[in-house]
């Protein structure tokens, strides 16, 4: 099988499911961004490897996973105040909020296990697992954002022009 043949099979037999998931939105869209978060920082950690760094692999993907989350922390919360509960008091931090405190957290935890891992370098250790959050979870995520910006519940303009 030619690489041309197996890049056709891939694409007709991927591309249907991801249109899908697509057109559904809400939880399925999540999942399948959260899952293309963690190969693609699993394939940016095995590449930094090969420069000699070691970043915490483990962390750096449930850190990503968590900060796809807060690009669909709007809706879930929705979702939860509508049909769960409904509580006045201090308010669950919003989209920009819970995304700084992910990332000043997952810093610290990064900072605090390589502070005792003794492999490396740990500043570029420290670096690159950050870099991957940074860079493949966080601009992956805004497709969460994008995506449920435009929910069917309403006409987008309705939302903000009203």
């Amino acid at each position: 099988m030619t690489n041309h043949t197996r890049r056709v099979l891939t694409a007709v037999v991927a591309i249907p499911p991801i249109v899908i998931i697509s057109l559904l939105g809400g939880v399925y869209f999540f999942l399948l961004v959260a899952v293309i978060s963690v190969i693609a920082l699993i394939e940016f950690y095995s590449l930094v490897k090969l420069k000699s760094a070691n970043p915490l692999v483990f962390v750096g993907c449930v850190a990503g996973v968590i900060v796809s989350f807060c690009f669909f922390s709007d809706s879930f919360l929705n979702f939860l105040n509508d049909r769960i509960f409904y509580s006045e008091g201090i308010s669950f931090p919003s989209q920009s909020q819970l995304l700084i405190i992910v990332f000043l957290l997952s810093i610290i935890v990064v900072c605090v296990i390589e502070l005792f891992r003794n492999k490396g370098s740990a500043i570029l250790n420290i670096s690159t697992t950050i870099l991957g959050v940074v860079y493949i979870p966080f601009f992956l995520g805004t497709l969460i954002g994008i995506r449920e910006l435009f929910q069917q519940v309403s006409f987008p303009v309705f939302r903000y022009f009203q």
